[in-house]
């Protein structure tokens, strides 16, 4: 399982962008869920990551250090194969809960750098202070 999640990460964002000066340093899986679906003809899998990272934010030229987490999820089901009629297991399609999205700012030396930072939803954007 965690090669899989590591796939799937990898897939997500490489664990080092120098683009977007990104740098997964560490994730670690915690307590995967197993829930059966609704329809009850499947199983729905949460698996929570947590990942230490560094982000370069260039408008200031300094490096935040963050704590990531998201749960990715997905479904699987066994159906029977219409030509052979042997059972075959079928991965849903692997998403991200937003509500399961949380980044805390590690590094507290920097005055300079409000805590509010968007690292998921797009470039990471420092907010004004209010």
């Amino acid at each position: 399982m965690k090669n899989l999640v590591n796939n799937v990460l990898s897939k997500i964002s490489p664990a080092k962008d120098e683009t977007l000066g990104l740098n997964i340093i560490n994730s670690r899986i915690l307590k995967i869920k197993v829930e059966l679906t609704p329809d009850g003809e499947g199983v729905n899998i949460r698996v929570p990551i947590v990942a230490n990272v560094t982000l370069a934010l260039p408008v200031i030229g300094q490096v935040v250090d963050l704590k990531a987490s998201l749960d990715l999820l997905t479904d699987v089901r066994v159906a029977v194969d219409a030509q052979t009629g042997a059972l075959r297991v079928i991965i849903g399609k692997c998403s991200s809960d937003p509500d399961s999205i949380s980044r805390t700012v590690l590094d507290r030396s920097m005055p300079s750098v409000p805590c509010s930072i968007s690292i998921w939803e797009g470039a990471a954007t420092p907010q004004a202070e209010r």
